[in-house]
């Protein structure tokens, strides 16, 4: 049993694990025979606790201190910060992504489920400054293969300034 299978409830294992049979049916399939063609988020703020592992309020609290922002960004800016690791093209959806994940974020929205927007965080390269994600890679990933134009993130409250200058298109939203 791994970590975060240990930090889970019974529950949510299960629930797991039948996301996993239901969503296989998706697996390698285009963006084009998707039953959705946007992403749906969950704006809430009770969402950004899933941002952590423990998925709780305290973990929310103890991890972010300063607390999340929710905000949108274009997502042709993103990509000229992004870690090339995170720039996948849509053919390379269903090979460089883990396959269940990426068909479990496709599952979920089509049936209509709001998802936490992906935690983005500056990261310091080889002395060049970029972005990576610290969660949500999948989501993103699907995101970009929909070709949207702007995508719903959340960012570290300390975090603001450097992220908006790295990324002028940035403009934070309130959580309902």
């Amino acid at each position: 049993m791994g970590f975060e299978d240990s930090i889970l409830s019974r529950a949510e294992q299960e629930e797991n694990s039948r996301l996993s049979l239901v969503s296989k049916k998706y697996i390698g399939t285009p963006p084009s025979e998707w039953p959705f063609s946007a992403p749906l988020w969950d704006l809430t703020l009770g969402s950004q606790r899933y941002v952590t592992s423990e998925r709780t309020e305290k973990a929310l609290l103890r991890d972010f201190p300063s607390g999340l922002l929710l905000a949108t960004v274009n997502f042709a800016e993103l990509d000229t910060k992004l870690v090339s690791a995170f720039r996948l093209t849509p053919e390379e959806l269903w090979t460089a992504c883990i396959k269940d994940k990426t068909a479990r974020v496709v599952f979920l929205w089509s049936e209509r489920t709001a998802l936490t927007p992906p935690l983005l965080c500056p990261f310091n390269q080889f002395g060049q400054q970029e972005i990576t994600i610290t969660d949500g890679a999948h989501r993103l990933a699907v995101s970009r293969a929909l070709n949207i134009e702007m995508l719903h993130i959340l960012i570290e409250k300390d975090e603001y300034s450097k992220m908006k200058e790295m990324l002028p298109s940035l403009q934070l939203i309130p959580c309902s």
